[in-house]
């Protein structure tokens, strides 16, 4: 905050304003200016009939009630810590741009994704030198849902100063001017993202710099909000709101008052009232002092919180976390949020932008009793689970949503018949027991599915491996790939609980199986891997029925195989050469799409091949266009270029899926050949295509019919 060295001995003349809890219905009328928000009447804050209303509506507050609940005293003191921690925020020290970075971070930390620096030239003369500086403004913007062109401004500087004949370029810890104010700003920003409050205008958390020079930072935003013909029709200022010594109960927090905002004073009267255990004064005197007062003078209302009594430690070295009250901090924060909550109603639409899982009916992801505002996610929703939740969710049907950010201590589970599809980011904090793809969770046979696009996602994915009816050619034959990096097999063995098993790969230029029973240790070692590979396809026997696990970081990206290789066929061997056994690396399935499928050499035959075990004998079966290979599925690729040892297949992220073609092509012929003594049965398909050519074209043709055919 910017004073004068004089207010060290000025008392501040102090009014108590009582205010009782009262309700009025605001109406829209022929002023225009702001429109409700949702289904509760929201003050228009541009109707000058209001301005001087002293009665509010209590409609939103339980809404109220449950945010400022979530502001954590903690959270608030560890970052005066962090900033207090960088020495100096003097706007004319060298480290300037580095403060700024460092809060936007926090910002973006927490899931914005509209936080910039907006810098602008600042020259002076300070202690007899010359500076020409750029500074650097902090604008975080929070769009609101339904009218995203009007404005609220959260604001507080972060520029610090000693005037006690210490180097401010040296230390200016500045822990209660101005940490405080940009930790209230962090924290209210901090519980609309968590808690997915979704606001119906714009907010706006501006982080001013050199204030303490002569409101530079205000002055430079406040000038070109004015000049651009920006709507803010309120700008809340906290300046120095961590120091008291009084006791709970006598806290006190002073506002500093601009005529013609006096809707918004009385408004700030109320919520002090009615949701915080705070009294209040408030004067005019020194509202010139901070921020606020550019914005002022720029014709714009303002409130100004500070704290009531004098911090002895003000523009000292001595400015430190040590001497706060983050309890106190936190009750002051609860006064601009409760406003922002206010003025912007409920903080949800019929298609939410931002959810939280609560869990307090059960399990169901798709029981909208279970979400903050009684509303489901939809596909452009940004989706919180928080930890302490009564229940975790569990989703067995398919969903789309924007984002999804999984707390530290929170699960989410995706069972049998569930697929989620997440468009943006998404944010895994608490491990693989956050993110858990569990084919016995729910009902169904269709193994948990999710597509998203984001890297360095952790996840446990368990699959129960049944055993099917014997067809005649002994034990039941699972066909895997690891969706997941760094899963060791002996982990993933180590489950079975000593029940027999089998594990191989096919190695095509050795022209045989692989079995890490037999070859996957040394010497030899010809299993080559102690890790299942995403991407390589592995096949599984057990002696009984197992729950497997893999876990690790899931891939995200398009999947690439670039070292498949047709060096095999031994003489009198009835199998082509070039069969690569590879897998599905995605926890989800992939569609069977030639506009998603490529071998830039046309080196590859794009018609993969699996085993079929339901069949009668069993059976290699071709999959056609529009089929889908399952989660964690291995396949056959077959390299159709004679000797090479380098050939390439790209299939890129945009086939991933959940469900079939429903218009797959019908110009197949399919065609059999069938072992009678053993009922076995081999399949190709032919497909009719006025594209294709005379020659072989792995677009079109499926010439697989090995063995017995």
């Amino acid at each position: 905050m910017r004073f004068f060295y004089v207010i060290f001995s000025v008392a501040v003349l102090s009014v108590v304003m009582l205010l009782p809890s009262q309700s009025f219905a605001f109406q829209e009328d022929e002023f225009g200016g702001l429109q409700p928000a949702g289904p509760e009447m929201v003050p228009g804050g541009l109707y000058d009939r209001y301005r001087i209303q002293n009665e509010y509506s209590d409609t939103l507050a339980g809404v109220i009630d449950q945010y400022i609940a979530h502001v954590n005293a903690d959270s608030i003191q560890s970052t005066i810590q962090s900033l207090e921690d960088f020495g100096t925020r003097f706007s004319l020290a060298g480290n300037r741009k580095e403060v700024a970075e460092w809060i936007q971070g926090r910002f973006m930390d927490v899931g914005y994704t509209q936080a910039r620096l907006d810098s602008f030239a600042f020259n002076t003369f300070y202690q007899g030198n010359y500076y020409q500086t750029m500074q650097y403004n902090v604008v975080v913007t929070y769009e609101g849902h339904q009218n995203p062109d009007s404005v609220l401004v959260l604001g507080a500087h972060y520029d610090s100063i000693v005037t006690d004949f210490n180097d401010p370029f040296d230390n200016a810890p500045g822990a209660d001017d101005n940490a405080s104010g940009v930790a209230a700003a962090l924290e209210i920003a901090r519980i609309m993202k968590t808690y997915g409050y979704a606001p119906a205008y714009t907010v706006k958390f501006v982080l001013f710099a050199a204030e303490e020079l002569g409101l530079h930072g205000a002055w430079d935003y406040a000038d070109k909000a004015s000049a651009q013909g920006m709507d803010i029709y309120c700008m809340i200022n906290n300046d120095m709101i961590g120091y008291t010594t009084q006791m709970p109960g006598q806290w006190t927090v002073n506002m500093q008052t601009y005529p013609g905002a006096e809707w918004y004073t009385n408004l700030a009267q109320y919520i002090i009232i009615n949701h915080t255990s705070l009294q209040f004064t408030q004067n005019s005197q020194f509202n010139h002092a901070s921020d606020s007062w550019a914005f002022h003078q720029n014709g714009f209302n303002a409130v100004f919180f500070i704290e009531d009594e004098f911090n002895p430690y003000y523009h000292t070295v001595n400015d430190l976390v040590i001497h706060l009250d983050k309890h106190f901090a936190a009750e002051v924060t609860k006064i601009s949020l409760g406003m922002l909550i206010y003025l912007n109603g409920s903080g949800h639409t019929d298609t939410p932008l931002f959810a939280s899982w609560d869990g307090t009916a059960d399990s169901d992801w798709h029981n909208a009793a279970n979400w903050n505002h009684g509303l489901l996610p939809s596909e452009n929703t940004t989706v919180y689970i928080n930890s302490g939740a009564q229940n975790h969710p569990v989703l067995v049907e398919p969903a789309s949503i924007g984002s999804l950010h999984i707390s530290e201590d929170a699960t989410l589970v995706i069972g049998s018949g569930g697929a989620l599809h997440v468009a943006d980011e998404l944010v895994n904090d608490a491990g693989p027991v956050g993110l858990i793809l569990d084919a016995e969770a729910g009902s169904g046979d269709s193994l948990p599915v999710l597509i998203h696009h984001s890297g360095n996602v952790m996840a446990r994915v368990k699959q129960e491996l049944t055993g099917y009816p014997d067809r005649g050619i002994g034990s039941p034959l699972h066909w895997l790939a690891a969706p997941v990096a760094g899963q060791g097999i002996e982990d993933f063995v180590s489950v079975i609980n000593g029940a027999d098993f089998s594990m191989a790969r096919w190695d095509e230029p050795e022209d045989r199986w692989l079995y890490y029973q037999d070859d996957g240790g040394p010497p030899g070692n010809a299993f080559a891997h102690t890790e299942m590979l995403p991407g390589t396809g592995y096949v599984f026997t057990t002696g009984e029925t197992a729950t497997f696990a893999w876990e690790g970081e899931l891939h995200a990206g398009d999947a690439s195989w670039d070292n498949l290789s047709n060096q095999g066929q031994h003489p009198g061997d009835p199998y082509p050469a070039g069969w690569n056994l590879v897998g599905n690396p995605w926890a989800s399935g992939i569609l069977i799409d030639h506009a998603h499928w490529s071998s830039p050499d046309a080196s590859v035959e794009l018609t993969p091949k699996y085993w079929d075990q339901q069949q009668t004998g069993g059976s290699y079966k071709p999959y056609r266009q529009g089929d889908v290979i399952p989660p964690h599925g291995a396949f056959y690729v077959q390299a159709v270029k004679p000797g090479a040892s380098d050939v390439m297949l790209v299939i890129d992220k945009e086939a991933r899926t959940h469900k079939g073609d429903e218009q797959k092509p019908e110009d197949y012929i399919v065609m059999a050949a069938e072992e009678l003594s053993e009922g076995m049965k081999q399949y190709t398909y032919i497909r009719l295509n006025a594209n294709a050519s005379p020659e072989y074209d792995h677009r079109f043709d499926a010439s697989f019919a090995p063995g017995i055919a």
